[in-house]
């Protein structure tokens, strides 16, 4: 089974690893080439700059590769870009970029690892590199558990997630198969970057395009037992999100247009602004497997609208 080895930013790496975030965007700050090398739920190994030690720290699960412009990365995956705010994520990219003699300006896009069920350990654990890492190495390398080095380097890492009590994630490899190990489901991160590129990083009611003031709003919460696929979201203006997922707003399963709830203008002194979109038909993904699923549609009127 093949697995990867990426060089790991130590602030990144200790900010995820003091927040216990599970799902990560592992960034690139020049963009990189295409991340193809492993399939979803491959594992990713952190291994630290040779200045902070060199050594491997944690790891994660393959999900997707991505190139997007910092705000969109930010709007999706938040904090678990490992940097507190987006402003200080523009700040330690620029830096990088500038360290790197590379051009680009805050409109160029970033690479996007992203990875679920991610794990840390702590420093008293941390792993050696492989015997045949090479200083050269600036991004990252692969391994195979097929062979000696990459074997070693897999069950070290398995030792650990034991230790850990993720046992869920310390499996053996399918015996001379190149799938991985673990299987993943989507995130909330990955959610709101797939609601976000299906609907043209527009407003589905709107057509408005301002991605910071955009939400991927569930149309069934995954508190009440909604997934964290397309067709359970919407992306909304982010007042419109809000109406949405406090039931004064909705949208009809069979016309697939918004309904404002009558209460809207007694409740709010701006309010009667929102009736204004009532009846608008709603814009909805090029690809009609994306489209909102009828029967989540159905369950909000049912359980979330007002009237």
């Amino acid at each position: 089974m093949k697995f990867n080895v990426g060089i790991t930013d130590m602030n990144w790496f200790r900010y995820l690893k003091a927040a216990g975030a599970t799902e990560v965007n592992f960034w690139q700050p020049g963009g990189g080439n295409d991340f193809k090398a492993l399939p979803p739920g491959g594992l990713f190994l952190f291994k630290l700059h040779k200045r902070d030690g060199g050594k491997i720290a944690g790891g994660g699960f393959f999900v997707r590769y991505e190139k997007l412009p910092m705000e969109l990365a930010w709007s999706a995956f938040g904090d678990e870009n490992g940097c507190p705010s987006l402003p200080a994520m523009k700040k330690r990219i620029m830096d990088y970029r500038a360290s790197n003699g590379k051009a680009g300006d805050e409109t160029s896009p970033i690479g996007c690892t992203i990875l679920e069920q991610t794990f840390y350990f702590d420093e008293k654990d941390w792993i050696d590199s492989p015997a045949d890492w090479k200083d050269a190495i600036v991004s990252r390398k692969g391994y195979d558990t097929a062979d000696e080095i990459g074997a070693a380097l897999y069950e070290k890492v398995m030792l650990r997630l034991r230790a850990l009590g993720r046992d869920e994630l310390a499996v053996e490899p399918p015996a001379g198969s190149p799938a991985p190990a673990v299987r993943l489901a989507p995130g909330s991160g990955m959610f709101r970057l797939l609601v976000a590129e299906s609907y043209g990083k527009r407003c589905a009611v709107t057509g408005m395009d301002a991605v910071p003031a955009l939400v991927a709003a569930h149309i069934k919460p995954v508190s009440a037992g909604g997934e964290n696929i397309v067709p359970n979201g919407l992306f909304l203006r982010a007042d419109l999100g809000a109406l949405f997922s406090r039931g004064y707003l909705t949208v009809g399963a069979d016309d697939l247009r918004v309904r404002i709830a009558r209460a809207i203008p007694d409740l709010y002194s701006g309010g009667a602004v929102y009736r204004t979109l009532d009846g608008h038909r709603i814009d909805i993904p090029s690809d009609s497997s994306l489209a909102p699923a009828r029967d989540l549609l159905d369950w909000h009127n049912r359980n979330v609208f007002v009237a």
